[in-house]
């Protein structure tokens, strides 16, 4: 079976703006040293570390910008290589950006270009981005000129999710593989994933044109994520699938299921299962006791599966977790990801983090040896938390052959990988599943033009979501989750529902109106 030369699961890098190396920036002990400091600037709304600078004094602080470290200095440095900011957010007399500076330590070394968190060092070799995942492609790939270090790095990164939707046609992957490879700055991409199925593309054709560029030499591996266990089969039977990435913890057992069978096909199959979130997205480390704790503009506060309603399943959990953590003198974080890689062989899990001190712990995890009788318990545990109240069990969707395609057990927020009963393709984009719907407040109907996709104009708006017809008017409806409501998008104002008209120019009431409750068509009217 496939596995990517690591000692460990791997470092999701997603969303990292910055990552730094102990040994490269010193921190002095001292009252000043760890104040939190954030200024005006829109790239920097993130806390930043306070520390002082060897020549002058001055308070020095470190902070992402873009693909760079900077270290935002009080006043310039004299006889520094310097930057001076040219927007009046960052006034030279206030701020600098300099790229070399000594710290009170006398760690005084050359951060170059860029300074990339050194995982090679902790033995964390098989690193995860995507073209998506902002400019994290640029920053790996300045990475690797900086350090000379990519023979030392196993490099996977995805395509196909747009801002216009998902996208795996044979066009689309070569241009979207050229791009990657000129960002990173490399000749071949290790393991290159097709990131979500693409309903418009038969799966046959994705992967026949990912594999010519393994016959190029520019991708050694091949990978899916979020597929069915079917589609994951005709996939193979074109090319070999060395990992299948999708979402697995405690929390979120969909792969073990008898129904999905993905779990079972990866083992048959000898496909590596990529597990991310294995954390149950922060849930399971503690951070969280109520959904009162998850910040306002969080995501994850209008997921139903973390509802206050839920969340006694979350925290006892999370609980048990703790309490075998004690055991082993581990967290909750580290008892988890140990128990992950219990379930299977096949499984490597990539934890997302942006702190050295929690990359560390999460590869402490491998010496965690658990009990049979510690893993039964964090099992049983984990499929009540998984069975919770009505909002989160059933979730219904279509496939464009245009009939029911599948009932989905499990987290709300998670994306379709069952196989149609009709057509036998798979669905990579039942984005309808996040929003929080009773199964009798909606009804899907059965038809060709049930199934569409259809993405406005909103910036709250760019996922896809499946189109339906009301059975009042026969207007095209749009199912489609908004903050913490269920939203049913319809061309026209419906007499007599119970309708909201949006304030937004961008959702003229002439073309859509939200409803709240409303029946469904069985057969369309026009």
């Amino acid at each position: 079976m496939f596995k990517p030369p690591v000692s460990f699961s791997c470092i999701r890098i997603h969303g990292v703006k910055v990552l730094k190396l102990a040994k490269q920036l010193a921190f002095i002990q001292g009252e000043g040293d760890v104040k939190d400091y954030a200024d005006g600037n829109t790239l920097s709304g993130r806390t930043t570390k306070r520390s002082f600078c060897s020549n002058c004094g001055g308070n020095l602080f470190i902070k992402p910008a873009g693909g760079d470290i900077i270290l935002v200095h009080s006043p310039a440095i004299e006889g520094s290589e310097s930057w001076v900011p040219k927007k009046e957010s960052h006034p030279q007399d206030r701020l600098a950006w300099v790229k070399e500076v000594a710290f009170v330590t006398k760690a005084k070394t050359k951060l170059g270009y860029l300074v990339h968190l050194d995982e090679v060092e902790l033995g964390c070799t098989n690193w995860d981005t995507a073209d998506m995942y902002g400019d994290n492609e640029d920053l790996v790939g300045k990475w690797f000129k900086y350090s000379g270090k990519r023979d030392k790095i196993f490099l996977a990164t995805k395509f196909g999710v747009t801002p216009t939707g998902i996208n795996n046609a044979p066009e689309y992957i070569r241009s979207a593989v050229e791009k990657s490879l000129k960002r990173l700055g490399v000749d071949q991409i290790d393991l290159y994933y097709a990131h979500r199925a693409d309903n418009n593309v038969p799966i046959e054709q994705t992967v026949s044109e990912m594999a010519k560029l393994v016959k190029e030499g520019k991708v050694r591996y091949l990978g899916l994520s979020e597929v069915s266990e079917a589609a994951l089969r005709r996939a193979h039977a074109v090319h070999p699938i060395a990992a299948l990435q999708v979402e697995y913890s405690p929390f979120f057992l969909d792969i073990e299921e008898p129904k999905i069978g993905l779990l079972k096909a990866c083992e048959e199959l000898g496909v590596a299962v990529i597990a991310y979130s294995p954390l149950g997205r922060g849930m399971l480390t503690g951070t969280y006791k109520s959904n009162d704790d998850i910040p306002e503009d969080d995501w994850r506060k209008v997921v139903p599966k973390f509802s206050n309603e839920n969340f006694p399943n979350i925290l006892k959990l999370v609980s048990t977790l703790e309490g075998i953590g004690k055991k082993h003198n581990a967290t909750a974080g580290q008892i988890t990801l140990a128990w992950l890689l219990t379930r299977s062989p096949s499984v490597i899990s990539i934890p997302g983090t942006k702190k050295i001190k929690y990359l560390k712990e999460n590869l402490d995890a491998l010496s965690i040896k658990l009990t049979d009788e510690e893993i039964k318990e964090i099992k049983g545990v984990a499929d009540e938390a998984n069975t919770s109240s009505e909002e989160t069990k059933v979730y219904q969707g279509n496939c464009l052959c245009g009939r029911v395609q599948f009932t989905l057990a499990g987290g709300p927020f998670h994306y379709a990988i069952c196989n149609c009963k009709n057509c036998k393709q798979s669905s990579g984009s039942a984005f309808l599943t996040y929003a929080a719907f009773k199964p009798e407040q909606l009804s899907f109907v059965e038809g060709e033009s049930d199934v569409k996709d259809y993405t406005d104009s909103n910036t709250q708006s760019g996922r896809a979501i499946k189109r339906s017809f009301c059975s009042h008017c026969g207007g095209n409806l749009f199912i489609k989750p908004i903050g913490r409501d269920l939203v049913l998008v319809h061309s026209t104002a419906i007499e007599g529902s119970e309708s909201w008209v949006p304030e937004r120019e961008s959702f003229p009431q002439d073309r859509l109106t939200w409803v709240k409750d409303i029946t469904l068509a069985t057969i369309p009217k026009t």
